[in-house]
């Protein structure tokens, strides 16, 4: 199964999703992962076929009634919904996600905390945008401290939303705080 979702990732990537479809289609029900299931979920997304994605996202649970989505389905997840502009999608998925012990943990994850925040920032949610970077400073204070990808999404969020003077701001503080990368 994993050089079949290797080889989805592969041909998802490169443009290719018929083959990306007949390899996931070849693997059998009982042989069936989460992992496969993102990996064509991504395919579908970087072939622009956002709709497929999301019933994919949607139908995880009918390949395997144990099977939930895994950080990196709703990674990919939350990018359809800021590239959709789907705000009542992405809500409902982060506020599912507050409200599972089981999988809190994930908001904890600098990529998705990023994926949140340019979600929000799309859907002119500057607040939401802003209390997630704060939550980040106080509770990850070391990525807050050395992840650039958690304030470039801040700097979008203010920039697409016309906040300059908030992004003068924040490039200030940056340049401050000697950011280094992602």
């Amino acid at each position: 199964v994993s050089l079949r979702t290797t080889l989805i990732d592969f041909y998802g990537t490169s443009g290719d999703i018929e083959r990306a479809l007949q390899i996931f289609h070849s693997v059998q029900m009982h042989e069936q992962c989460v992992w496969c299931i993102g990996s064509m979920m991504e395919a579908y997304y970087s072939n622009q076929r956002y709709d497929e994605c999301f019933q994919l996202f949607q139908s995880i649970s009918s390949f395997n009634p144990s099977f939930q989505p895994n950080l990196a389905c709703y990674s990919i997840i939350f990018k359809y919904a800021t590239q959709t502009t789907a705000f009542h999608i992405g809500l409902q998925l982060h506020e599912q996600l507050k409200q599972s012990p089981k999988n809190r943990w994930m908001l904890q994850d600098v990529s998705l905390q990023c994926k949140l925040i340019n979600f929000y920032g799309k859907c002119g949610r500057v607040a939401q945008c802003e209390a997630i970077f704060a939550d980040i400073q106080r509770a990850q204070y070391d990525a807050y401290q050395t992840q650039i990808c958690i304030w470039s999404a801040m700097v979008t969020a203010y920039g697409r939303n016309g906040r300059m003077d908030k992004v003068r701001d924040l490039y200030t503080a940056l340049k401050d705080n000697k950011i280094r990368n992602c």
